[in-house]
């Protein structure tokens, strides 16, 4: 098994890992206090996105944890990768295109540690999908476990909400995906409806007279083994 595969399944270990603990998201503070703790480790410190000028949070209405979560999920890529571009869906699909995103000298410095390889398989990988895309184009990819996929609803372009797939449904059509900072199916918990770390069905493309405001799979990406560390 080469690198980068083993790198996506360990991956969706952690993500599973997660899901089995049980993790919600509090909403109100001293709820849920061992759950808090590990968001809060997620965002803020080296187990995710290394966000430590943050101040420590016990509930998280203005702050979308599933960059965090996915940095979590993905901790073989970089720190420094993971600190700058896991936090949202436009930082991502950026770095997955090996554009800028902003430009600073400190960005400049870490595109130069990992420039675009000429070789197209040592390339981070991009597939780009809309509401009209089939799941035939998805099996042409070739999804792989710990996969980000980023969803949102129609004219989202690169989607707003990040998570992790855990497998690819080609004859459904669907992705299985553990996410953060979510509603689906919680671990241990049991708490249904509320937010945390759960696993749902991400659909390809969207069905004829089917609401746009639906989500679905907007990008596929994959870290290049360049990005890895160890």
């Amino acid at each position: 098994m080469d690198v980068l595969t083993q790198a996506g399944i360990t991956a969706i270990e952690r993500a599973r890992s997660a899901w089995l603990q049980g993790i919600v998201e509090p909403r109100k503070p001293g709820e849920n206090m061992l759950s808090a703790q590990w968001i809060d480790s997620i965002i803020r410190t080296e187990a995710g996105l290394d966000w430590g000028w943050l101040k420590r949070m016990e509930t998280f209405e203005d702050y979308e944890w599933c960059g965090a979560f996915s940095a979590h999920c993905w901790t073989s890529v970089d720190l420094d990768i993971r600190r700058m571009y896991f936090s949202s869906t436009a930082r991502l699909d950026a770095w997955a295109r090996y554009a800028p995103m902003f430009g600073t000298t400190a960005e400049k410095k870490l595109m130069a540690r990992f420039p675009k390889p000429g070789a197209a398989e040592l390339q981070r990988q991009r597939l780009v999908l809309t509401e009209d895309s089939t799941p035939a184009q998805v099996t042409a990819f070739g999804p792989r476990e710990g996969d980000i996929l980023i969803v949102g609803a129609a004219g989202s372009k690169m989607g707003t909400h990040i998570t992790i797939v855990e497998r690819w449904d080609a004859a459904r059509g669907v992705f299985l995906t553990i996410e953060g900072n979510a509603r689906g199916r919680l671990g241990a918990s049991g708490f249904e409806g509320r937010q945390g770390v759960v696993r749902q069905e991400r659909k390809v493309g969207l069905a004829p007279g089917e609401p746009r405001k639906n989500y679905h799979a907007r990008r596929i990406i994959r870290p290049s083994v360049l990005d890895l560390v160890g």
